[in-house]
């Protein structure tokens, strides 16, 4: 479908449409929303930076060069502080601007640079309201089941973590288990971000689920500050 569209629209390379749609494809719709968002963001982002850049250092090579460099530069920094859609959307932005701006290198119109800047976002866009639109006509419902299950799970896994980590035994076992636990913590995070999007019950709820993911964590912590204070 998304490359259809992108072959009747006439645009450049139809196949991004398809990429954008394929990538974008979850098989939940919240994930499929969540990742959209952050792709248009990102895409968007990429392409305004792409125009700025090159558009205003076609003709100097060494200056266009620092200044794409500076923007990777500026939205991995970005994208390595941040998690889940910011993240992904920086990081688009970083790689959407170098994609465009690479291909004007020999451009010497600037109507060119607008030609290909505007081709690359609608063939993004479109292949992104495929996946969204498939997503709509075959929707599913189970982001909001599988949260709430990962958070009892998560319950009884703190109480195993936290019998392990007060024996006096220290293993290897031991710091691989804190690292999991932190880390399926940081996974139910993304899962909080799914549910939001697939359905207003899970939105109202959002600042409670939060708060709950902040309490396990810091019981994490609790857990472990207790370890140290037994060993030494």
């Amino acid at each position: 479908l998304a490359l259809s569209i992108a072959y009747g629209l006439d645009l450049d390379e139809p196949y991004w449409a398809m990429t954008s749609a394929a990538v974008v494809s979850f098989p939940t719709l919240g994930g499929v929303i969540g990742k959209s968002l952050g792709r248009i963001a990102g895409s968007l982002m990429g392409a305004a930076a792409a125009l700025l850049i090159a558009g205003h250092t076609l003709n100097e090579p060494w200056l266009f060069a620092l200044a794409i460099a500076s923007w990777l530069a500026l939205c991995t920094w970005i994208q390595n502080h941040y998690q889940n859609n910011v993240a992904y959307a920086f990081s688009l932005a970083g790689y959407t601007a170098a994609i465009i701006a690479f291909t004007t290198v020999n451009v010497t119109d600037i109507s060119d640079l607008w030609d290909i800047t505007q081709a690359r976002v609608c063939e993004v866009i479109s292949g992104i309201l495929c996946g969204g639109l498939m997503m709509m006509i075959l929707p599913s419902t189970s982001d909001g089941d599988t949260l709430i299950t990962s958070l009892k799970e998560m319950h009884g896994r703190l109480l195993e973590h936290a019998n392990l980590l007060l024996q006096r035994e220290t293993t290897d076992n031991v710091r691989s288990a804190h690292e999991n636990v932190i880390g399926q913590i940081l996974t139910m995070n993304l899962l909080r971000i799914q549910a939001f999007w697939s359905h207003y019950r899970f939105r109202r709820q959002n600042r409670v689920l939060t708060w709950l993911l902040h309490q396990q964590l810091r019981m994490t912590s609790v857990i472990s500050s207790l370890r140290r204070m037994m060993l030494n």
